[in-house]
């Protein structure tokens, strides 16, 4: 028994490969101005397409067709990729579509059909999975095709009408052929040969419209694939800031902007030198115009700048007023030289003189501290003005950091600020990490 059914399968095996030979042949004396081939219809004219390829479209084609209900669009789609790969499962569909349409129209050669391939199965699969459907489907099938009496030829060929169905995968996609009322996918119409106009739309995606060519006696499965609409997000944002999408500079800032995205969730940041990065996380919904609005906040380093600034020009109208101090006492210490230079000086006038130069030693001093710790200031101020960019932020806004990401962050550049203050000196350091 086990010897006679592996002879059965090696048989079913060169029978496949001769009925593949047989297509191969025939696509190639197809006529190229009829569009149709000797061994039955195909799924496209492009015969750069392998056997396999073409039985999958159809297969894919008949499928949903079985899943729609129409029952006879999916029997000529599967019995087409059959003729191309005779595979045991494409038998076992087909018999299961010619079961279903002789339900319908009670027409005994599908009851025949599906009987035969049924067996068919069953032969090319003994242990298949489908093994107890198939058995139970010929239980309730056989007694009934025992009582026809007319007789039948069990290999009656398929019904060959002429139509087109169309898919489209994207959600509440409507389809409408040459015009009429649109329907839902896959939608199989049964047309007259020649040239007719699909147009599909969809919420969401751009519409699409395409010419098919049906042809006498064939199923000609169409596959659209609508492109996405882009959603418009519309902000507003100083003319020197950047945007950032999902960590992406995409944009420069301007007072009336809008960005085209795909849909989805994105992480949208601003950023502009001197001001904390804004940050949002938003939905984007196909096709739909969004708008958002950020507020930008000055970092504590550029308020911390600005006060280093304000620190720097007060010092330096110290230093001025000083100076000033120390001219005047400069001034009247040479006056003093210069009137007492043919005469003594009195006591209270030499008590004058010597303060008016000890006042003028002070205020020189004064007056260079404040210069120093003026320019000391200045300087600071302008590296942390200018050191004052948004890229740490965006750098910890951005995904999940690895262990490497971590310590390069702890390695990013940092400054201290900090006075000094000692017995003759005044000034300001400033400690930089690189």
């Amino acid at each position: 028994m086990n010897r006679s059914l592996g002879w059965a399968r090696w048989l079913a095996i060169l029978l496949g490969v001769t009925a593949l030979l047989a297509v191969a042949t025939a696509a190639r004396a197809q006529d190229p101005t009829s569009g149709a081939t000797a061994a039955g219809p195909s799924p496209s004219a492009d015969e750069a397409k392998s056997p396999k390829e073409r039985a999958e479209a159809w297969f894919n084609a008949g499928f949903a067709a079985y899943a729609a209900g129409d029952y006879l669009a999916a029997i000529q789609a599967l019995e087409a990729a059959y003729e191309l790969l005779p595979r045991p499962l494409l038998a076992y569909n087909i018999a299961q579509a010619q079961r279903r349409q002789y339900l319908v129209d009670r027409r005994p050669e599908r009851l025949a059909r599906s009987v035969a391939l049924f067996h068919r199965y069953l032969e090319l699969e003994p242990n298949g999975g489908r093994r107890a459907d198939a058995l139970n489907a010929l239980a309730q099938l056989e007694p009934l095709l025992a009582q026809i009496k007319t007789v039948i030829a069990p290999q009656t060929a398929p019904d060959r009408g002429t139509r087109i169905l169309v898919q489209c995968e994207m959600p509440n996609a409507r389809i409408s052929v040459d015009g009429a009322e649109p329907g839902a996918s896959p939608l199989i119409r049964e047309v007259t040969p020649g040239k007719h106009q699909i147009v599909v739309r969809a919420p969401g995606f751009r519409d699409s419209q395409r010419q098919v060519d049906a042809v006498q006696g064939e199923l000609v499965p169409v596959t659209v694939t609508l492109s996405e609409l882009p959603s418009r997000l519309q902000l507003s944002t100083p003319d020197d800031a950047e945007i950032y999408v999902d960590g992406t500079l995409v944009s420069q800032g301007g007072s009336s902007l809008q960005l085209e995205l795909p849909s989805g969730r994105h992480r949208v940041s601003v950023a502009q030198t001197g001001h904390r990065l804004a940050s949002q996380t938003l939905e984007l919904q196909r096709g739909q115009d969004s708008t958002t609005t950020f507020l930008l906040e000055p970092t504590r380093q550029r308020l911390a700048s600005h006060v280093l600034f304000i620190g720097s020009a007060v010092a330096l109208v110290a230093g001025g007023a000083f100076t000033y101090q120390a001219v005047v006492n400069e001034s009247s210490a040479k006056e003093f030289l210069a009137t007492h230079e043919q005469r003594p000086a009195s006591t209270g006038e030499l008590v004058r003189y010597n303060k008016d130069v000890a006042r003028r030693n002070q205020f020189r001093w004064l007056a260079g501290g404040a210069f120093g710790a003026s320019l000391g200031l200045l300087v600071t101020a302008l590296f942390l003005h200018e050191l004052d960019t948004p890229g740490d932020e965006l750098y910890r806004s951005s995904p999940p950091q690895t262990p490497l990401a971590a310590t390069l962050e702890r390695s990013r550049n940092h400054f201290d600020l900090g006075a000094v203050i000692a017995p003759g000196e005044l000034g300001a350091s400033l400690r930089g990490e690189f």
